[in-house]
């Protein structure tokens, strides 16, 4: 007898307890994501999901750290690319909240900045609707800082380079540039990340 009560209020709080979660909902992926969220205590959480679904999580204050898309090529090989961010989210019991848009990088474009004499400050962004993507990895190996190439105004390439990554979470991809000969030049990024295939890029003139 006891164990029939027992096993009746164990099955009654079932659905009490699958209640006790909210979600979080996102538009425009359409793969495996991670969100990378922090608690009021600090405490570090790493959620997964697959899209379209909704992503579980417990309810509570949270600031968004990250946002990853994750694809997977021909061979297996994982691709993860991250957007930092810092949004304050709160979490409520059976209600959803809305974190935006994610769909991983779509275009890349370069800002020129003239620092000195024939100095260029090159400042490569890889965005989508506003979310920018700065962390890239293979298999859990962080890739490569993306290149660049450099042309003249016939469209001949005379220089091809890395970029270089700034310091610090969402550090951004930079290069200095020396002119050595005066003229009209042109610079294109240069990016090769895997599944990651459909990013427009867009050059940008000296």
């Amino acid at each position: 007898m006891l164990l029939f009560v027992f096993c009746f209020i164990f099955f009654l709080c079932l659905p009490c307890q699958a209640e006790e979660k909210g979600f979080l909902t996102l538009e425009g992926y359409k793969e495996e994501i991670k969100v990378y969220l922090k608690n009021e205590k600090g405490e570090e959480k790493i959620l997964t999901g697959k899209g379209p679904e909704k992503i579980e999580a417990d309810p509570g204050k949270y600031t968004v750290t990250g946002i990853s898309v994750i694809k997977t090529d021909s061979d297996g090989s994982q691709w993860e690319s991250m957007c930092y961010c810092s949004q304050s989210v709160t979490v409520e019991t059976g209600k959803d909240c809305e974190l935006g848009w994610v769909g991983g990088p779509k275009e890349a474009t370069v800002k020129v900045e003239n620092t000195g004499p024939g100095l260029y400050c090159f400042t490569l962004s890889l965005k989508d609707k506003g979310q920018e993507y700065a962390y890239f990895t293979k298999n859990g190996e962080s890739l490569p800082a993306p290149g660049f190439s450099i042309e003249n105004k016939g469209g001949k390439v005379i220089e091809e380079g890395t970029f270089e990554k700034n310091a610090g979470a969402g550090g951004k991809y930079t290069y200095y540039w020396q002119q050595k000969k005066a003229g009209t030049y042109f610079i294109s990024p240069v990016i090769q990340l895997g599944p990651f295939k459909d990013i427009k890029i867009e050059k940008a003139e000296l």
